[in-house]
């Protein structure tokens, strides 16, 4: 699997065989049950993490309970960014929603892919600016969107989601009671049949 992620990084810039081979030996997959944590609240984060296979959700600890935030899909860096690089405890969790695959890259080995060549520096920018417009979109999807068009913007996006994700996730995420999202589906089906 480690050779899906090269594939991916030799489309934003150009590996040479060397390069390749020091991703290979740097960077580990890892593969994650569904409903595993990846990253816990109150815990510091060593890695940050490529999403190959699965779902990832992002998830708040309140007192009414978990609030989902945003999902990753494959092709998408995955990290809590905060707690990466200021050495924080973390104050999100990150769970697998089914069978993940992601690639692990850790404190060490980013550091050592930065110190191998400048264009993994390039790779770094772009996870940064992936996470970035990440937030960007949550910030905005909840400040102007009501349930019903979150709902449409997810399945628009990736539409796989309704059979990978647990209903119960999605009705967190776009800030509903799972009664709620029935309806919704509902009229969704209505309109599109």
């Amino acid at each position: 699997m480690i050779n899906q992620f090269i594939q991916q990084l030799d489309q934003i810039i150009s590996l040479n065989e060397e390069d390749r081979m020091v991703i290979r030996n740097t960077l580990r997959i890892r593969t994650y049950k569904k409903g595993e944590l990846i990253a816990r609240e109150g815990k510091i984060s060593t890695s940050f993490y490529y999403n190959l296979q699965g779902f990832v959700r992002l998830y708040y600890t309140t007192l009414s309970g978990d609030k989902t935030a945003y999902f990753y899909s494959p092709g998408q860096f995955i990290s809590d960014y905060e707690s990466f690089v200021r050495q924080t405890p973390s104050k999100l969790n990150l769970q697998a929603t089914e069978r993940s695959t992601l690639v692990d890259i850790s404190q060490e080995s980013a550091a050592k892919l930065l110190q191998y060549s400048p264009k993994f520096e390039a790779i770094a920018r772009i996870a940064m600016e992936d996470e970035l417009i990440t937030h960007q979109n949550m910030i905005a999807s909840l400040l102007t969107c009501n349930a019903e068009e979150r709902y449409y913007q997810l399945i628009e996006k990736t539409p796989e989601i309704m059979q990978k994700v647990p209903q119960h996730y999605i009705a967190s995420y776009i800030g509903v009671k799972p009664e709620s999202l029935s309806r919704i589906k509902k009229r969704h089906f209505e309109r599109n049949s």
